[in-house]
């Protein structure tokens, strides 16, 4: 490990008045003495002031400016405070009486351009952690967003020693590193004060953070008597001893070489060459994640253009799911769901039934996609047996179908590449022609084909007899190439299920939870079908959860008349994880996300984009064809044009550029958390595209 210094700090308090615009000033008087150019930065500033040429200006900033003795341009000047209200009240009030919006976008990109500039910059908040910045966001979410440590500045008088670990353990409890802690005395007698020194000594023992110092009472507050205090902080090491609590421990090359050395030979990675991961000097270690990127142990961001692995639907780290997570953790760790419940699982069954269409009204939990799938297979081959139905010992499912791993997954979504080693042990089910996909570029099959369901009515009504189930993936088949088919497919093979006595299986692990514009993929079609399998999306990645959810009717074919009866329909199927409390808790959290913040209503604009992107995309490769459905983007790579050699040298490329993706065989895809901003989306198709051109023009390397 190395140290380095992070780009900034952010100074909070445990309240308004603590002294945190006195401190800051002293801090950026340290760290200059210390040979670092630093600048002070106030985001947010209410109570503006008026110089002399009638124009307002942040009194906070300036004084940092002045008592530092610290020069910056009209533009850095701008940087420093982004948001400046006339108002002297609350950030959240003064937006709301001047009619403007806070984004914390602002704030961010005005401190990553800073931060170029400059070596260092000290980030002031405003009043205490809680102080509202608007209605759903507090200072402490921008401490989040702005991923800088902290340092909180407190009085040493009677009362500090609550408001000071309050304050700190919030801090804690949502994540944030605290550098330290900075006492202030208000008063001239303080540091005689028996109260003032005990809460200082204790405070340093109990507050599990370090006490960086305790600044004296100033009777005068000037660029001299700041100065004179940070002289003899100075001369006590404390300037040296400030750059030590601010640097960062990040991990270089060597490190980073030793990582891939411990994961080479230990860490078997799924649907990976083993040989071609283990000659790979460009693969990335991620260490965290926050938003719609991936932060590898160097502290570079990686768009991540797949949700790792789909699942991310929300984002990576969603405070309201994050602190669902934690709180509930310190209260129940796991519970199992046979012939006992929990809270935790029976309030998501009950909301999932109420989000979910028609009479889906009975949750079977598991753990991840493919438990699911199996299940549901296993609940419609009993359901029929349970009705003394004979026969009926078969599936029909989609070519290019996947539906997971195990053995009854495959047996429904056969990939020769895949599975050949597999071949004598899954039983024969019937696979049918996937539906005719569309052409965003072309217009192709933009219209609803009736020919295109023939393949499958005709198999439905030869097998029906011998069939218990269609399984599908509504409106795309997502690791066959991301094949988006019309509602209309889905709408016939609802009708004829009916029709001949079949259940229908659909399988939402990819595709729920808003990732297809609706909440599910069927409500566009408008059907119900009679098993639904949910995954991926349900927790947005946070803890691993599926679920298998039925109708009434083939729940209630469960039941035992006499539990003692020779046939026993019980449903002898479980998880050691099934409904597991956090995962339920973190899935609760995920779906109250969804309407609070109104996920869906905010999709199209989103849609579009990545609809125009992938059109524009597609004229950049001859013969290729691109397609978009809400937030899944797709374009297939011709052979004539390199097919899967070209799409994984594009996403090579594209990955050593910042954005993380994985092509599926010849097809090039984005399928980007729902909460993607407008600006990240189009970040992520304009390196997608400079990956195709790189390409182009480097055809001796594809």
């Amino acid at each position: 490990m190395i140290g380095e210094l992070n780009k900034g700090i952010f100074i909070t308090g445990t309240g308004t008045g603590v002294g945190k615009t006195l401190c800051s000033s002293i801090l950026l008087r340290l760290l200059r003495a210390e040979g670092i150019d630093v600048v002070p930065m106030k985001p947010i500033q209410t109570g503006s002031e008026i110089d002399a040429a009638g124009n307002h200006f942040a009194p906070d900033l300036d004084f940092h400016l002045r008592m530092a003795e610290i020069e910056a341009s009209a533009e850095e000047l701008k940087l420093m405070n982004p948001y400046l209200f006339k108002p002297a009240c609350s950030p959240h009030l003064a937006a709301e009486i001047e009619q403007r919006t806070i984004e914390f976008s602002g704030i961010t990109e005005a401190f990553d351009e800073l931060s170029t500039r400059r070596k260092f910059v000290v980030v002031e908040g405003a009043g205490g952690v809680f102080v509202p910045i608007d209605s759903k966001n507090t200072m402490m979410d921008l401490m989040l967003e702005l991923e800088l440590p902290v340092v909180v500045v407190a009085n040493s008088q009677l009362g500090t020693i609550n408001h000071t670990l309050l304050t700190l353990e919030a801090l804690k409890s949502r994540g944030i590193n605290v550098s330290g802690l900075i006492l202030t005395d208000h008063d001239s007698n303080a540091s005689d004060d028996f109260i003032a020194n005990d809460n200082t000594e204790l405070l340093s023992k109990i507050a599990g953070v370090p006490l960086l110092m305790r600044v004296p009472f100033l009777s005068e507050i000037s660029v001299q008597s700041i100065s004179d205090v940070s002289t003899n902080f100075q001369k006590r090491g404390f300037g040296k001893s400030l750059v030590s609590s601010l640097t960062a421990n990040k991990l270089i090359d060597s490190n980073l070489a030793q990582l891939r050395k411990i994961d080479h030979q230990h860490l078997w990675h799924a649907f990976t060459d083993i040989n071609r991961f283990e000659n790979s000097e460009d693969y990335t270690v991620i260490e965290r994640s926050k938003g719609s990127y991936l932060i590898d142990v160097n502290g570079n961001k990686h768009l991540d253009g797949i949700s790792s692995w789909w699942c991310a639907n929300l984002g990576h780290g969603n405070k309201k799911i994050i602190s669902a997570l934690q709180s509930r953790s310190r209260e129940i760790q796991q519970c199992i769901l046979g012939d006992l419940s929990h809270s935790d699982a029976i309030y998501l069954a009950e909301e999932l039934a109420a989000i979910l269409p028609g009479d889906l009204n009975h949750v079977f939990f598991a753990s991840d996609g493919s438990s699911a799938v199996e299940a549901s297979l296993k609940i419609a081959l009993q359901y029929w047996w349970n009705r003394d139905v004979q026969g009926k010992k078969r599936f029909i499912y989609l070519a290019n179908s996947y539906h997971g791993d195990t053995l009854g997954a495959i047996s429904v979504g056969f990939i020769e590449s895949f599975h050949a080693s597999l071949t004598d042990f899954v039983w024969p089910n019937y696979p049918v022609k996937s539906p005719l996909t569309t052409d965003l570029y072309t217009g192709n099959g933009k219209d609803w084909d009736a020919e295109s369901f023939a393949p499958m009515e005709k198999l439905l009504v030869e097998r029906a007899s011998e069939v218990a189930a269609v399984i599908v993936e509504p409106l795309c088949q997502a690791a066959g190439g991301m094949r988006i088919y019309s509602p209309d497919y889905l709408k016939r093979l609802r009708k004829l299920c009916s029709e001949l006595g079949v259940l229908l299986i659909a399988d939402e692990i990819a595709v729920g939870f808003g990732r297809t514009g609706t909440m599910f993929a069927c409500q566009q079609a408008d059907v119900v079908p009679d098993i639904m399998v949910l995954g991926k999306g349900m927790t947005s990645g946070a803890f691993p959860m599926s679920a298998t959810v039925v109708t009434t009717e083939i729940y209630n074919s469960f039941r035992n008349a006499d539990p003692f009866a020779e046939k026993n329909r019980t449903f002898f199927h479980g998880h050691t994880f099934s409904g597991h409390p956090l995962a339920a808790a973190c899935a609760r959290a995920a779906i109250k996300v969804f309407k609070d913040e109104k996920i869906l209503e905010l999709l199209p604009e989103k849609s579009a984009i990545l609809s125009e992107g992938f059109v524009q995309l597609a004229k950049l490769i001859p013969g290729s064809s691109s397609n978009a459905l809400g937030m899944i983007g797709m374009l297939k790579v011709p052979a004539e044009s390199g097919g899967a050699k070209f799409a994984a040298a594009a996403a090579t490329i594209a990955r050593s550029l910042g954005l993380f993706i994985r092509p599926l065989g010849d097809v090039l895809y984005l399928y980007p958390p729902l909460t993607t901003s407008a600006v990240e989306l189009k970040r992520m198709i304009d390196i997608l595209g400079e990956g195709i051109k790189r390409s182009l023009s480097n055809p001796g390397k594809v």
